[in-house]
């Protein structure tokens, strides 16, 4: 299985003048905007990095999700949370060709706050021989930046500020880009569950 985001997040969702307060940078100044493409790649590191350390999806947007095996047809927890909505699935031929599955075949589950891709009537469509399926969907904690968890804006914040920090510097003079002991605290409550039954649909 193989997940990938189709819509990077915009650059102008992310909070760089608030990275730049945060690292009490100069304001006033014609140059103030001449550090922002750094400000930016040190939130894009942090984010992704918190993302997949909780498995939730920060701000919303689109992923594909390509299947080439189920492990039970009742249901298949999704590799990123919280899905928003389903968009569509579809079945891949080998030679490419893509047909979409009626929305009646499955639906979107929780099972202890994880999301599960339920299948209906006779369970989840089966994986074509040779082919695939792929499931469209949107996940996102926050259409913006204000929508986000306070909790998870202040931990991106202080992962960014390490990453501006210890930019060029090797693993072994602390840029290695491990979790700041605060930002581990703050995510500590978004830590995905290793629910029993969870695992039981893994």
């Amino acid at each position: 299985m193989v997940l990938v985001e189709d819509t990077a997040v915009a650059a102008g969702l992310l909070p760089i003048g608030g990275l730049r307060e945060h690292l009490r940078l100069g304001t006033g100044f014609a140059s103030d905007s001449l550090q922002d493409g750094l400000l930016e790649a040190c939130l894009r590191a942090s984010l992704a990095q918190i993302e997949g350390r909780t498995g939730q999806a920060l701000l919303r947007r689109s992923f594909t999700w390509r299947i080439w095996s189920w492990a039970t047809r009742e249901g298949q927890p999704i590799p990123i949370a919280p899905v928003v909505s389903l968009t569509r699935l579809e079945e891949v031929a080998g030679d490419g060709t893509a047909t979409e599955i009626g929305a009646e075949r499955y639906g979107l589950g929780r099972l202890g706050g994880v999301p599960v891709l339920l299948g209906r009537g006779a369970g989840l469509p089966e994986v074509p021989v040779d082919g695939h399926l792929r499931l469209v969907f949107e996940a996102g904690l926050g259409a913006d930046w204000a929508g986000v968890p306070v909790d998870l804006r202040q931990a991106v914040m202080i992962q960014a500020a390490r990453f501006y920090e210890d930019r060029g510097l090797g693993a072994d003079a602390g840029g290695g880009g491990g979790l700041a002991p605060a930002v581990l605290a703050l995510i500590g409550p978004y830590l995905p569950a290793r629910l029993g039954a969870a695992r039981g649909l893994a």
